[in-house]
């Protein structure tokens, strides 16, 4: 995986000291300065997947969340010996391995309704109202009917 990180200038020997200690990384960047909003260093480099969660747990332990920026994103290929070993090294097996922060992100987005939100087919307000109660009161009669008589 591919990981972008800026990095406030005072934090940036704590970031690559983690970095250079995880098994599973690979390819190391350092562009002091290259940042601008927000100001910073601008620090790159590739993770194994079955690494990337550790990591991103310590990028955030040491502020990069709050104080900087941390974007991941897939390797569609990579030829690099180097890159091969830090997927060899890194514990687990990457087909299996969980990137959590990205799971409960795409789970957020998938999860909220838009307004106005529809159930059975009926309109519901978003602030409630008679409209909304009358469709909750309908949807809810709908489900309490047998399997059979129940039409969405």
């Amino acid at each position: 995986m591919f990981t972008r990180l800026i990095v406030p200038s005072s934090r940036t020997a704590g970031v690559t000291a983690l970095l250079d200690s995880t098994v599973g990384t690979a390819h190391l960047v350092v562009l002091p300065g290259a940042a601008r909003d927000p100001e910073g260093d601008v620090v790159m480099c590739d993770v194994a997947r079955e690494a990337a969660d550790g990591l991103i747990t310590g990028l955030r332990g040491l502020g990069l969340d709050e104080h900087g920026a941390i974007s991941v994103e897939d390797i569609d290929l990579s030829l690099s010996e180097r890159g091969h070993r830090a997927e060899v090294d890194a514990p687990g097996e990457g087909v299996d391995a969980v990137v959590w922060e990205s799971l409960a992100d795409a789970t957020h987005e998938e999860s909220r309704l838009s307004s106005p939100r529809t159930i059975c087919g009926s309109q519901i307000m978003p602030h409630g109202g008679r409209r909304a109660q009358k469709s909750l009161a309908q949807a809810s009669s709908h489900m309490s009917e047998s399997p059979a008589n129940v039409t969405m």
